[in-house]
């Protein structure tokens, strides 16, 4: 019965809807991560508010330094929400190429502290209290009549709101051109040929302005690209809108998954030819990209999991959105006792499905080829807390950083696209595929 008290005050405070608009354009350090493309395994998105503080840095040596701050604030029972960019990578093979010292332009990472999170449920649309819903885990009560994140459970009703299209994208342009684009490629087979790597995810940038509101451009992509892990970061200096569809890794009772996304094709509004696309994605080079990123996870999970727990559980299914199709892997491991949240990312970051094979020298490839900083493209997305871990590879994901000159709303965007390269690539086909994964910014 008491419970059940301490329910209905709470609910009588917080009847009032809330007003997403408002809250971005109102509130700093506001993060929503989003799964905008509900599904069995991704039933809820949070919004989280009023931060306690915030953990960063710029420099490779300080890495290590601020994960341990992380850790702590997580066993202390708070959520830690943000980002890890691709340059952080700290593996002992990694940081032997680097200067640890450098500065870079952009955070290596940046998590900002909640002590609770708006829980809202990705079926009914609902909000519900992330501290009403830790009360009831608590109760047996509970336990044997609600289901976190059921629709029977108290909550607050929450409409999202249907973007106003007061923004505009304009001066699009590629860091590389085709024929640079071929240049490059050339270079990647000559690696290939002499053995130095099988396959590598090679990148570029898209720059381009946004004119107009941020959160509108976010809702209106959101509705042409819905992704199971879509997320908007509003932070003072910069604003990241995600809509990736690729799960890095999830984290729950020590069980750990990753689903790589290896293999794009363009899809059709007919049907027949979306099906003879189907079909097509599985062609031999895109099961021998997936082929080799699978072995490239196995071996990273080997490094922190349980002897004999790494799985193969599912193996080149198509997975697809509005615009392509994707096919992915799904394995899974059971983690050592005692693992640090540093040895976790050490050992897994960056994802493989976004370097290529093998790893490490393929990165090196990477940094002597590839024009600019990928940044927060292709790192670690999502959030720490004391009952699940989960993160996105964050591809399909702009940068927007507001324009100190301009008198108007208005920000300078950029976004990495890239392809996974092999012998078998031809590089025009292979920059359609680059260009293909940008357009919806566009539309």
């Amino acid at each position: 019965m008491k419970i059940i008290t301490v329910a209905v005050i709470f609910l009588k405070m917080t009847r009032s809807n809330l007003n997403l608009r408002e809250i971005f354009r109102r509130e700093e350090n506001v993060l929503w991560l989003d799964s905008s493309l509900r599904n069995s395994e991704n039933e809820r998105s949070y919004l989280f508010r009023n931060s306690k503080k915030t953990i960063e840095t710029y420099k490779l040596s300080e890495v290590e330094e601020k994960i341990s701050l992380v850790e702590r604030e997580v066993k202390k029972g708070n959520y830690a929400v943000g980002f890890f960019s691709y340059e952080s990578a700290f593996s002992d093979l990694r940081r032997a190429s680097l200067s640890l010292e450098k500065n870079y332009n952009f955070p290596l990472l940046r998590f900002a502290i909640f002590d609770q999170a708006e829980i809202i449920s990705t079926y009914s649309g609902r909000v519900l209290s992330d501290r009403l819903c830790r009360e009831a885990r608590s109760s047996d009560v509970a336990k044997k009549n609600i289901s976190f994140g059921d629709k029977s459970f108290p909550c607050i009703e929450k409409d999202l709101e249907k973007p106003l299209n007061n923004f505009f994208v304009k001066d699009i342009e590629y860091e590389l051109n085709l024929k640079t684009f071929q240049e490059k490629i050339k270079k990647i087979k000559e690696k290939i040929k002499f053995g130095e790597t099988f396959q590598t995810n090679f990148t570029f940038q898209t720059n381009f302005t946004l004119e107009g509101d941020f959160f509108d451009f976010y809702l209106s992509k959101r509705e042409k690209q819905k992704t199971p892990f879509s997320a908007l970061l509003s932070f003072p200096d910069f604003k990241i809108a995600s809509f990736s569809p690729e799960l890095f890794f999830r984290i729950k009772n020590r069980e750990i998954i990753m689903q790589p996304m290896k293999g794009t094709s363009s899809i059709k509004e007919d049907k027949v030819e979306d099906q003879g696309k189907k079909e097509g994605i599985k062609s031999s080079k895109n099961l021998a990209e997936n082929s080799i990123i699978i072995d490239l996870i196995r071996n990273d999970l080997g490094k922190i999991a349980q002897i004999d727990t790494v799985k193969l559980e599912k193996a080149f299914e198509v997975e697809r959105y509005e615009t392509l199709l994707q096919m992915t892997s799904r394995i899974k491991a059971r983690l050592k006792d005692n693992l640090s949240l540093g040895e976790i990312i050490a050992a897994l970051l960056p994802c493989g499905s976004v370097t290529g094979a093998p790893k490490i020298r393929t990165m090196e490839i990477i940094s002597d080829l590839e024009e600019s900083q990928r940044k927060i493209y292709c790192g670690a997305l999502g959030f720490f807390s004391p009952e699940e871990t989960c993160f996105s590879v964050p591809i399909r994901t702009a940068i927007l950083e507001k324009k100190q000159s301009s008198k108007s709303e208005s920000y300078r965007g950029e976004m990495g696209i890239g392809s996974g390269i092999t012998w078998y690539s031809e590089a025009r086909q292979e920059h359609q595929e680059c260009l293909l994964k940008s357009y919806f910014i566009f539309k």
